[in-house]
């Protein structure tokens, strides 16, 4: 088991790849168990409570023999995370800065895996677009075919 403890925001790893934030340690009320209160850092940022020892425990090898991370939620030391950070803003950065429609479409097509809610609304907005809460991927699908449409018709309009 890992020896570092989870502090409120910090950000974890989970071995499928997907990020964490820390909200809080809990205490269960019945059983007073120490518990990790965390908050997904993509799709709708879900909140999930789980026990503090099997947060901190190792990876099952043998039910997922192809996982090579060693604990179940491994800690990202601030570099690494702003790291990612500084890709998503290029990313961002390289849609807002596509010069046309069909540029814009072609950023999107090398989206990370990792999109999420806050990217889809600023690059939305930055075409004039007001998506409604919904899942990532029914968000997406309406920024893309938006941008499809402005697409076909930029070059109709008068300048």
């Amino acid at each position: 088991m890992q020896t570092r403890r989870p502090e409120p925001g910090d950000v974890y790893r989970h071995f499928k790849n997907k990020l964490y934030e820390i909200v809080a340690i809990a205490i269960h009320s019945e059983t007073e168990e120490e518990m990790v209160v965390y908050k997904q850092q993509y799709g709708e940022g879900k909140i999930y409570v789980r026990p503090l020892i099997m947060f901190l425990s190792e990876v099952d090898h043998e039910k997922y023999p192809e996982v090579s991370q060693k604990y179940r939620f491994e800690w990202i030391n601030e570099e690494s995370h702003s790291d990612e950070k500084e890709d998503k803003n290029a990313f961002l950065m390289r849609f807002l800065d596509a010069k046309d429609y069909r540029e814009k479409l072609l950023v999107l097509e090398e989206a990370p895996e990792d999109l999420d809610d806050h990217m889809i609304t600023n690059m939305a907005l930055s075409v004039d677009l007001v998506i409604e809460d919904n899942t990532i991927d029914a968000r997406l699908d309406e920024l893309i075919e938006c941008l499809k449409t402005k697409a076909r018709f930029e070059c109709l309009r008068l300048r």
